[in-house]
């Protein structure tokens, strides 16, 4: 035990706990990740820690000597890296893209990578995907982030441009009903007119025939 608010009687725990926050906080800043993310770096921190080796264990890792099988790292990429999932042929028609663009944030104990698909902001798993570590996403504008310049509007912008669209077509719908409604007036007033013609040239003709 140890007293309250004294945590130098608990150095080992304290400085791991700090070693943990300052690897979540560089791999959240180095891919410019929301903070929202805070949980899923930890737990790649801790799953990176317990295969790196320590002067305590004489050079063996943690994972090593829990499981006494030796691990393999050839599977480490950057955190919030760019990556790309591939879509089975039996969830894509024809047209459709073979992979979806997504981010690596972590990994799973199955053997897998842990992705986020920002667009529809879920978690899937899968191990037949493709990383580029050389690139992110681009978490202002929602699009992925390769060096170039991309005019793409961000997802309020396009939800603004989206209700706009739909008040200028009505406001469009409105203008064209208010146009054919003043069409029909305008035929009326002609057939109107048209009848009055008619009736006084008929008029006419009989008083002459009468004279």
């Amino acid at each position: 035990m140890t007293s309250p608010n004294t945590p130098q009687h608990n150095g080992v725990a304290e400085k791991r706990n700090r070693t943990i926050l300052n690897m979540a906080k560089s791999m959240m800043k180095g891919k410019g990740m929301p903070h929202y993310f805070w949980g899923e770096a930890t737990f790649t921190a801790v799953y990176i820690l317990n295969r790196c080796p320590t002067k305590r264990l004489q050079g063996y890792t943690l994972e090593e000597a829990w499981s006494e099988k030796k691990p393999s790292v050839s599977h480490f990429k950057i955190f919030g890296s760019l990556c790309f999932k591939h879509v089975p042929e039996q969830n894509k028609k024809k047209l459709d893209d073979k992979a979806e663009p997504m981010i690596l944030i972590g990994y799973h104990p199955i053997g897998a990578y842990k992705l986020y698909d920002p667009r529809i902001r879920k978690v899937v798993i899968s191990r037949d995907v493709l990383i580029d570590e050389t690139k992110g996403w681009n978490w202002e504008i929602n699009v992925v982030d390769n060096g170039e310049r991309k005019v793409i509007m961000n997802l309020e912008d396009k939800v603004k441009r989206m209700y706009h669209h739909v008040e200028s077509n009505s406001e469009g719908h409105k203008k064209r009903d208010k146009y054919h409604k003043h069409s029909e007036n305008m035929n009326y007033i002609l057939i109107q007119q048209s009848l009055q013609k008619g009736i006084l040239c008929t008029l006419l003709y009989l008083l002459n025939q009468n004279q």
